[in-house]
C-alpha cells in the first residue's frame, strides 16, 4: 500500500503509523509540490489522531459527570422518601419522573 492511500485511510492514522510513515518518507527526493502534499498529510494525520483522543476525553469525562449526577438524584431520592417525604413531591423537588421515583422507592422498600 502507497503512503498517500494510507493516509487517505483513517484506520492507519495512529501515532505509531504516523511515525512509520516519517522514517519512510525521502523528503529530499520529492518535487516541493510532493513535499508539501506529504507535509500537510502529517500534519492533517496527527490533528485528527489529536482531535480523536480529545473527543474521546471529552466523552469520557461526560460519561463520568453523567454517573455522578444520576448517583446525587439517586441518593437525594433516597434521602427524601426515608423522612417520609411523598413520591409526587420528590419527583417535584428533584426534576424527575414520578416513575424514576417509584423505582428508587422500590430498593429503598427491598
Amino acid at each position: 500500500m502507497k503512503i498517500s492511500d494510507k493516509l487517505n485511510s483513517l484506520e492507519y492514522w495512529s501515532e505509531e503509523w504516523i511515525q512509520e510513515a516519517i522514517k519512510e518518507l525521502d523528503l529530499r527526493a520529492m518535487t516541493p509540490m510532493e513535499r508539501d502534499y506529504a507535509e500537510r498529510q502529517i500534519i492533517k494525520a496527527v490533528m485528527y489522531n489529536t482531535s480523536m483522543k480529545e473527543r474521546e476525553e471529552a466523552m469520557r469525562e461526560r460519561d463520568e459527570l453523567k454517573e455522578q449526577l444520576i448517583n446525587q438524584i439517586t441518593t437525594s431520592a433516597l434521602n427524601l422518601l426515608a423522612m417520609g417525604m411523598p413520591p409526587e413531591k420528590v419527583a417535584t423537588a428533584l426534576n424527575i419522573s414520578l416513575k424514576e421515583v417509584l423505582k428508587i422507592k422500590q430498593t429503598l422498600e427491598k
